[in-house]
This record gives C-alpha cells, sequence and structure tokens, in this order.
C-alpha cells in the first residue's frame, strides 16, 4: 500500500471520475488523491469499475435463451402432429 496502492487508488479515482467513486472496500468521506472542491464521494471504485465493465447483456441474453429452448421443446412437441401418430389404423 505503500507505494502502488496509493498510486492504483488515484488511478482508479482519475478512471472512474465520472462517478465520484473512491476507496475500495466501502465508501469512504474523502477522496484519496482528487481535490475536496470535488465534492464528497457517492460510490467506492470497486461498484464504479463493476458498473462499468456491465453493459447490460445479461438479461437479454437469459430471455434470448429461454425463448430458443420454448421453440425447440414447441417444435420437438410438434412431431407427432405432423406424423400421424394419432391417426386410428384401419387393420384394427
Amino acid at each position: 500500500m505503500k507505494e502502488n496502492g496509493s498510486k492504483a487508488l488515484g488511478a482508479l479515482e482519475d478512471l472512474y471520475k465520472d462517478t465520484k467513486c473512491a476507496g475500495m472496500c466501502k465508501t469512504p468521506v474523502f477522496y484519496w488523491s482528487r481535490s475536496l472542491a470535488d465534492g464528497p464521494p457517492e460510490t467506492d471504485c470497486f461498484k464504479a469499475a463493476v458498473e462499468a465493465m456491465s453493459d447490460g447483456t445479461g438479461p437479454a441474453g437469459a430471455v434470448a435463451i429461454l425463448s430458443a429452448l420454448a421453440l425447440i421443446v414447441a417444435g420437438i412437441g410438434g412431431f407427432p402432429l405432423c406424423t400421424g401418430f394419432n391417426d386410428k389404423k384401419d387393420d384394427q
């Protein structure tokens, strides 16, 4: 933390400065390297990094997969209808 830790926190604060983040585990009262004139931090930099890396495709992907599975099950269920499985046979 003496050498590279303070540089890393400063770099994270600069990288996510639009989210007003500071610290890593919980939101501190002051920034590590930014001015007091910027106001108090609003979130910690870990949350800011996670939000920046997630682009919202998770829910859309889940809906696409569930829709595809429903169509496959419906297609498999339709095979007996197309093959005459339930038709009465003449030889009975």
